[in-house]
């Protein structure tokens, strides 16, 4: 249970990615993450949630804002920095189309994405 003197596990203020070729990823994200919670991050495509995860596992940095990790300030430079710290770790997802054939008719039954792991 949180107390009212616990800081965030991570905090995020104001971080922004701007890509060399002038795309603004991210624009003054704020995001706290308490200790033991789950937290959820969704949008719509294109709406920066992987760069966001990128930013959070050091893959990438942001441009600017501050990240905060266990109420220090912080400037990841690599995954492996990330994760020696006991971080963030990149999760990577991707959709894939199916269909599901009838074996008895031939005829597609059922058809959507799917959410696969790698």
């Amino acid at each position: 249970m949180k107390t009212t003197n616990e800081a965030p596990l991570m905090r995020l203020e104001q971080v922004t990615k701007t890509f060399p070729n002038g795309t603004i990823a991210l624009r003054g994200v704020d995001l706290s993450i308490e200790r033991g919670k789950v937290h959820g991050l969704l949008g719509a495509n294109g709406a920066g949630k992987s760069t966001l995860i990128k930013i959070l596992s050091g893959s990438i940095s942001a441009t600017g804002g501050q990240i905060f990790w266990k109420n220090k300030p912080v400037h990841w430079t690599s995954p492996k920095e990330v994760k020696a710290m006991g971080g963030v770790s990149g999760c990577r997802e991707r959709l894939a189309a199916f269909r599901f054939v009838a074996p008895e008719t031939g005829r597609v039954v059922r058809s959507g994405w799917l959410l696969a792991r790698r």
